[in-house]
């Protein structure tokens, strides 16, 4: 195949320029063997074209760019960026133009050399005017007075398709630490592409990536990414962004990121609550790599200790003593990474209720009228001041409403509730204070 620059028709031309021989257009010959024009094509637009490079590519047919200054006109598709671009346009064994891609920034951009790579993609490179901008992804380091090399890698597609991962911040993490990882896509993706965020290993090699998010879309975005839970403890490591229709690979954040060595931390934020004469609950801040937890408890004073696990940030203590002080430890149990278990918490301690005497200090609970057809007051007598919950509930044990929660103050009380939009039936009507459960059943008519 020999390229050539020419202008107008005559001679072994049989095409007319597209610029009536004004500017300059590309013309693309193809020779036998002996020399003699299979076919040709005049390939330009309403504006100077410069073609400096062709191939023939590993499926017969051509390669061919240069630079355009011409808008969408002729066989040109697409608008100037701004001064010159690339052109780029792929035939077939005939001539016929496939594909074609104009690249450039915002001031003159001008392709010199082109080559097919092993992948099936494209190698352009030549010089570069223009700063950040159009499909340039990086300024001019001469400040735009002077030119820069502008290497451009294709896809056998033919698109300048690019992802950019944003930098990280902060720059250390702990295993299922919760990373934003940030990404500008540039070109065009297809409807269902997935961007996914990667994470290199130790060395900040991709050699085997990891996956730790990913996001469909078709444009720039944020990953909800996570700090693999095995992942081993690095200074080295890199996070990058691929999309996968179509399949490019992004530059990495550019930093390196710090993946701390787990441990197995103690509990903190140790408190009990819902301390009743028998029971209590005893909580603590979840530890990042803790699988389970240990509580142990015992009498104040004493030296044996009962000990549970707890699967939770949290445990109930049950079958306990009325008005007796109890110390209480947790440990975290840390199997799932190898680390074993942590030291105990520091000693916390809680006094459970004392048992009520009599039968006269229990709370007196009704609910009238009983049936009940629109409006039912419940009445109850606390013996002390305390937080009251009470709730309507099915005879299949289903919680239909809250009727109240709040604290009440020592003595009668009395608190109504709608019943109107209830079909017929029995119910039941159930108070909750820190140390009793009482029920009433109530039948609406």
């Amino acid at each position: 195949m020999v390229v050539l620059l020419i202008q107008g028709q005559g001679g072994d031309k049989t095409e007319g320029n597209f610029d009536s021989g004004e500017f300059r257009d590309y013309w693309v010959i193809r020779l036998n063997s002996v020399g003699g024009i299979t076919w040709q094509n005049t390939i330009g637009g309403v504006g100077d074209d410069a073609v400096v490079s062709a191939q023939q590519t590993s499926d017969g047919g051509y390669i061919i760019g240069g630079y355009s200054i011409a808008g969408i006109s002729g066989d040109k598709t697409e608008a100037s960026m701004g001064n010159y671009d690339y052109w780029v346009l792929k035939l077939n064994a005939v001539g016929v133009i496939q594909w074609q891609n104009g690249i450039g920034g915002n001031s003159a951009d001008y392709l010199m050399a082109l080559q097919q790579t092993a992948d099936g993609g494209y190698l352009l490179g030549g010089y570069s005017f223009s700063g950040l901008s159009g499909d340039k992804t990086e300024g001019n380091i001469g400040g735009g007075t002077n030119t820069d090399y502008w290497v451009v890698k294709l896809y056998a597609a033919g698109s300048a398709n690019s992802v950019l991962t944003s930098s990280i911040s902060p720059l250390s993490y702990f295993q299922t630490d919760p990373v934003n990882v940030s990404f500008t896509a540039t070109g065009t993706f297809n409807a269902g592409n997935i961007f996914t965020a990667q994470l290199s290993d130790a060395s900040g090699s991709f050699s085997s990536p990891i996956t730790i998010g990913t996001i469909t879309s078709i444009t720039s975005g944020m990953i909800n990414a996570i700090i693999p839970l095995v992942t081993p403890a690095g200074t080295a490591y890199r996070i990058r962004v691929v999309s996968s229709n179509p399949a490019v690979t992004g530059s990495d954040n550019g930093q390196n990121i710090t993946i701390n060595a787990p441990s197995c931390d103690v509990p903190t934020g140790t408190f009990a609550s819902n301390i009743t004469s028998s029971s209590a609950k005893t909580n603590w801040n979840a530890t990042t790599a803790a699988n389970k937890y240990k509580v142990r408890y015992r009498i104040s004073g004493t030296n044996t200790w009962s000990t549970i696990s707890a699967s939770n940030n949290f445990k109930k203590l049950v079958n306990l003593s009325a008005g007796i002080q109890y110390d209480w430890q947790v440990q975290s149990i840390c199997n799932t990474l190898g680390l074993g278990k942590s030291a105990w918490s520091s000693t916390q301690n809680f006094m459970t209720n004392a048992l009520r005497l009599s039968l006269d200090e229990e709370i007196s609970l009704h609910v009238y009228p009983n049936p009940v057809t629109s409006f039912a007051t419940i009445t109850f007598t606390l013996h002390k001041s305390e937080n009251v919950l009470i709730r309507l509930f099915s005879v299949e044990g289903k919680e239909l409403m809250e009727i109240t929660n709040e604290h009440f103050s020592e003595g009668n009380h009395a608190v109504n509730f709608p019943a109107g939009t209830l079909a017929a039936g029995i119910y039941f009507v159930q108070l909750n204070t820190e140390q009793e459960v009482m029920t009433k059943k109530v039948v609406v008519d």
